[in-house]
């Protein structure tokens, strides 16, 4: 295949990825809510902080949050919107970088343009899109990170691997990887411009982050680790339910992630690791030095398995695309063997015309496995909507979030300037509601720290988290909204949080396990107010019910 070719087709994929990235529309989830707050604040000239006047890094990504920022200032359009779209280009991006990376890694053209295309038509990468998370602008700069590393441009190598470690502090593997692989080089020259310009992306950040928040390290690194319950080995178990949805993009749904797998699946994740395995020992066989790339997913994979933390379905899509490189070059090694086995079966031994004609007959046999693969993960995002035919990945799935929404506009209001709502789950609600924010997870408030980790005997059997009643006593908030599962044994029977706090309203239905959203107000507050509660006539048209 001619390089116009190559370009070509490499072009419609991007383009391809873009739409589908498009179409949908933008699906925010609540988590995004957070980037977009601090890029509001950051915009209005309140720096890039959650809430106004308190300095506490609590963004995982301070570089989509400026982006979004910046944006915004420059065009004037809401930062649901901007991300919505800035995403789908990015999308194009990974797409491009993706391509041309694997043609040099694999030497084929093929491989190339069926690995951009699977990523393109994949669903995760679609619903990491649409969510409005900062996966897609982390995944161009990975993929960047790759083709310059590849074409042996080392300084802009450093300059992508930078913008990787400021978009998630986990992008910090990537250039330590990159690294390795240039002092196993050698390449003296070229290591000391990947330096150069890594140091000139990331330092002007870690000066300021350590002077404004005092520490270089997200606190929403830290609060995690010691907030949720875990069993052992429940990481391993999320990746390997990830792996499915590679083999099945109808299993890519939060729900059917959280369900079990078929034993067919299973088979398919031992046939798809085989694959890997076949075509990433082929590749460091003919590129060695590309080892720093082939090592990352699995890094990222196994660090993430080990450590064991809470694992969202958005840690994992930076995987997929050398996943799938590997895949795809194992898959079609595999083939190339099977035909010289039917032709020495035969009795022959292949000669040079007819090695060739049995490597194009595998590669065309590949060919025809990647473009039915490619069909139908396209497939899988084009399906009915509201009942009519549209675009949307499996998975998309916004009752929380709706749910929040509701509750926001309900609570407008009610709110004053000096008020403190605290909450679970803090992104949407933190977004819509103009007044202090107080994260029971500790995400971006340190003061609920001391709290954690908390008495196993307050967590419901169908959570992995749960409220200590003495955050509640201690911080005294106007306001607190969580779901029911979150506080069934703990806060709902504590005797001071009943005395102290009414339950003014609730939203019917939800995740976790849950039955209610429950909205409580503090009784000294609600007694100096007409002490009404939340109207129901204000509720949209759901099954949700308020008292």
């Amino acid at each position: 295949m001619s390089k116009l070719q190559f370009s070509t087709w490499l072009a419609f994929i991007a383009l391809a990825a873009i739409f589908f990235r498009l179409a949908p529309g933008p699906k925010c989830i609540d988590d995004a809510y957070i980037t977009f707050r601090y890029a509001r604040n950051l915009a209005d000239g309140y720096g890039l902080v959650y809430n106004r006047g308190e300095a506490v890094y609590g963004t995982t990504s301070p570089l989509w949050a400026i982006v979004l920022a910046l944006a915004h200032i420059v065009t004037g359009v809401g930062y649901i919107r901007l991300a919505w779209f800035l995403n789908a280009l990015f999308g194009g991006v990974i797409c491009l970088f993706l391509g041309i990376a694997a043609r040099r890694l694999t030497g084929s053209s093929l491989i190339a343009l069926a690995s951009a295309g699977l990523v393109a038509c994949s669903s995760m990468g679609v619903l990491a899109s649409i969510s409005g998370m900062e996966t897609p602008l982390y995944l161009a700069a990975i993929t960047a990170a790759y083709y310059c590393y590849l074409y042996d441009r080392p300084a802009l190598a450093g300059l992508a691997s930078g913008v990787a470690a400021l978009t998630r502090i986990d992008g910090a593997l990537l250039p330590c990887l990159l690294l390795a692989g240039l002092l196993s080089q050698r390449a003296w020259r070229g290591l000391l411009g990947f330096i150069t310009m890594f140091l000139l992306t990331v330092l002007p950040w870690v000066i300021y982050a350590q002077r404004f928040y005092g520490t270089i390290i997200p606190h929403t690194a830290i609060a995690k680790w010691h907030v949720y319950f875990l069993a052992p080995g429940e990481a391993f178990k999320v990746i390997v339910r990830y792996l499915i949805g590679l083999i099945n993009p109808d299993t890519n749904s939060l729900q059917r992630l959280l369900g079990v797998a078929p034993i067919s699946n299973f088979a398919g994740i031992a046939c798809l690791v085989g694959l890997i395995l076949v075509g990433m020992i082929e590749l460091l066989a003919n590129k060695p030095t590309a080892w720093p790339i082939l090592a990352h997913p699995v890094l990222i994979a196994g660090g993430l398995g080990l450590a064991n933390p809470l694992i969202f379905f958005w840690y994992l899509v930076p995987i997929e695309p050398i996943t799938v490189v590997c895949a795809l070059t194992g898959a079609t090694l595999l083939i190339h063997g099977a035909a010289y086995l039917l032709v020495q079966l035969h009795g022959e031994k292949p000669d040079v015309k007819q090695g060739s004609v049995v490597r194009l007959a595998g590669t065309v046999a590949a060919a025809i496995l990647f473009i039915m693969i490619t069909a139908r993960d396209a497939n899988s995002l084009i399906r009915p909507v509201n009942g009519h035919l549209g675009v949307a990945p499996p998975g998309v799935w916004l009752s929380r979030e709706r749910k929040y929404r509701d509750l926001a506009r309900l609570l407008d209001p009610r709110l004053h300037p000096n008020d403190t709502l605290c909450a679970t789950e803090i992104g949407m609600l933190g977004y819509y509601c103009p007044v202090r924010i107080l994260d029971s997870v500790g995400l971006v408030s340190p003061q609920c720290d001391r709290f954690y980790p908390t008495s196993h005997r307050y967590l419901n059997p169908a959570s992995d988290y749960a409220v200590p009643p003495q955050l509640i006593k201690a911080l005294r908030p106007t306001f607190f909204v969580s779901f029911d599962t979150f506080i069934s044994n703990g806060v709902l029977r504590d005797r001071w949080f009943l005395s102290h706090y009414r339950l003014i309203g609730q939203i019917g239905g939800g995740p976790f396990g849950s039955q209610y959203l429950d909205v409580f107000e503090r009784a000294d507050v609600l007694a100096r107010r007409d002490d009404q509660p939340l109207a129901v006539s204000r509720l949209e048209k759901s099954t949700r019910t308020m008292y």
